[in-house]
């Protein structure tokens, strides 16, 4: 087992660790976990290894708990791992992730990641993480920034769940869903989905954003061939303003879910780039 300060490597090996999870007293310098280890780190929610064919809530933990100044995720060439559990604690945390296994059933992202530290700071390049992913989880993110290496569509993907507490996103490409809060958020490529939470500003140079949590959007800033659609979730939205810097940036909501919209037009001039429904009034006056 590791100690204080040590910096260790799981590599080129397919033995699982499983048990003897809780090392949370101990804070290694850094963590690397390589493309190369193909076993699985931690145990499932569903225990379903009984060998008689019933399954239940695996009662023991199933993060591996440890401090880590510095993780590592996907060094290396090789299929990696479909199971990689780590709970940071509350000890201050940056992450890099450069590629990730397979997910085991087809939807649970293989890097499942908790850490409640306010400064923690998330980087993803490749591969697909969840952030707090099963209800009742919690983690906090100063920072996550969400990149591609070859594919900006979908080199990355990334769940933040319900209990992540999130501050600012940095987005060049990938796919994200969002389940809480954000204070800053800027995306360039991609597309990202916002279930719920209240968010001071979105900031969409490009890609899709589909907005359809009913918490406050106090304001949206379009550039580029941005795309902001509310269509996803009919239910009422509270939007404060729109703003709009091209021609080319398309706003959505036939559903007439912005009870009063406000879009200001900031450079352009194209109204056909909104599709807002019928029954809905436009007022004119300059912007400032």
């Amino acid at each position: 087992m590791p100690v204080n300060s040590d910096t260790p490597y799981i590599a080129d090996s397919d033995v699982d660790i499983l048990y003897g999870l809780d090392q949370s007293a101990v804070t290694v310098s850094e963590l690397h976990i390589e493309q190369t280890y193909t076993g699985t780190i931690g145990l499932p929610r569903i225990n379903t290894d009984g060998g008689s064919g019933s399954s239940y809530f695996e009662y023991r933990e199933t993060y591996l708990k440890i401090g880590a100044t510095e993780l590592f995720i996907g060094e290396k060439e090789g299929d990696g791992s479909e199971r990689i559990k780590i709970n940071l604690g509350s000890v201050q945390s940056t992450v890099l992730i450069t590629d990730s296994g397979e997910s085991p059933d087809g939807n649970t992202p293989p890097i499942l990641l908790l850490g409640t530290h306010a400064s923690n700071v998330i980087n993803v390049n490749r591969g697909s993480l969840g952030i707090a992913y099963y209800p009742t989880e919690v983690a906090t993110v100063a920072t996550l920034r969400q990149a591609f290496f070859d594919d900006a569509t979908d080199d990355t993907t990334v769940y933040l769940g319900a209990g992540v507490t999130v501050t600012n996103i940095t987005k060049t490409g990938g796919v994200l869903d969002i389940n809480s809060g954000t204070t800053s958020f800027q995306q360039t490529a991609g597309s990202t989905t916002i279930h719920d939470g209240a968010h001071t500003v979105l900031n969409i140079l490009a890609g899709l954003v589909n907005y359809n949590s009913t918490g406050t959007l106090s304001a949206a800033n379009l550039s580029g061939d941005a795309v902001l659609v509310f269509d996803q979730d009919a239910r009422p939205k509270t939007v404060t303003v729109i703003n709009k810097y091209s021609d080319d940036s398309e706003v959505y909501d036939e559903s007439g879910g912005i009870a009063n919209p406000v879009i200001l037009l900031h450079n352009c001039g194209d109204m056909s780039t909104l599709f807002m429904g019928k029954d809905f009034k436009l007022t004119f006056s300059a912007t400032t």
